[in-house]
């Protein structure tokens, strides 16, 4: 975030050293090599035709890049199966803590199970949270580069579609038709299967395309998970005492705070209204543009107001274990 606001100012603004006009022409060029794979992943897709006319009615843009959404997908079940091995090679020794710090929760435990499940449903959580994590970066990096440098619109906002913000969406697609599956056959509970649900439906909507600038918005929500899975790893291994684990802890609390609650909040009630508003009128511009657009914002509103809800839960509990845990220091 720092190097993209870094890359947006003026050059009065930063100096005028050597490294500030290398480093701001190193960053544009990153970020022109990524629109360029965007668009050309983008067109590929579209020029696969896998569906049928009817299911261009119900999805609209949606099924012209389903084939790239499930080269997506499979990409991240690949780096599943493979993120075991990796550990092993770049961070040999790890994988081992990780096993020695179930066996140690486990003798805790209320409910004893075999050490063997103990260990094997640990290893499995690392290689969920590392395709988290991954997701999560790159899909930072997109939502964060099109909020400081959105397309320019030359039609109104909610039917604006662009090649990033149909492959940000498209991803966004890809990691919750994976994480499906994968929560229930981990049986992660039912908050994470409402949130995978919830945000599968939410980013299929905005591919039609329709209010697909918000979608982009809301996947700003996503800055707090690359802490929260880092996190996760560093519990997993027992890497707990220590300065690290202090501020990734604490710097999760606040990013969650701060993009889920105290920016989040605000742009889904303006979102929520503006929907409601525009629904309520008389002159409605959805009834328009395509009468099925009329359910379809209905059913945003009830997302919008389902995910508020959650990540509020969430912050809840992320207030009281923070409580707790100074209450014991």
């Amino acid at each position: 975030l720092g190097l993209c606001v870094f890359a947006r100012q003026p050059r009065s603004r930063r100096g005028s050293g050597q490294i500030f006009v290398r480093s701001r022409a190193v960053l544009q060029a990153l970020a022109m090599a990524a629109w360029r794979l965007e668009t050309a992943a983008v067109s590929w897709s579209k020029s696969v035709q896998l569906l049928g006319p009817e299911a261009h009615m119900a999805l609209g843009e949606g099924a012209e890049v389903l084939p790239l959404a499930l080269v997506m997908c499979a990409v991240m079940f690949v780096v599943q199966i493979v993120s075991l091995p990796l550990y092993e090679i770049l961070l040999p020794g790890f994988l081992q803590r990780v096993k020695d710090t179930a066996k140690q929760k486990q003798v805790k435990a209320v409910v004893h199970k075999p050490e063997a499940v103990v260990t094997q449903d640990a290893l499995n959580d690392v290689r969920v949270r590392t395709v988290s994590f991954t997701f999560s970066l790159v899909v930072c990096y997109g939502a964060v580069r099109i909020a400081l440098f959105p397309p320019e619109v030359v039609a109104e906002s909610r039917w604006v579609s662009s090649p990033p913000s149909i492959f940000y969406c498209t991803l966004a697609v890809a990691y919750f038709i994976w994480d499906l599956p994968v929560t229930l056959y981990y049986q992660y509970g039912f908050a994470f299967l409402m949130h995978a649900v919830l945000c599968l439906l939410t980013f299929l909507v905005g591919l039609r395309p329709y209010s697909q600038m918000a979608a982009i918005k809301f996947l700003l929500f996503e800055l707090s998970t690359p802490l929260l899975n880092l996190r996760c790893l560093m519990l997993a291994g027992g890497l707990t005492n220590n300065t690290a684990f202090s501020i990734c802890n604490t710097l999760f609390a606040v990013t969650f705070l701060i993009v889920r609650i105290f920016f989040g909040l605000p742009m889904s009630w303006q979102f929520a209204s503006n929907v409601a508003a525009d629904l309520l009128s008389s002159d409605s511009e959805r009834v328009k543009q395509q009468p099925i657009l009329v359910p379809i914002a209905w059913f945003l509103m009830f997302v919008v107001v389902a995910l508020c809800s959650l990540n509020i839960f969430w912050a809840l509990s992320i207030v009281r274990s923070g409580l707790r845990r100074r209450k014991v220091e």
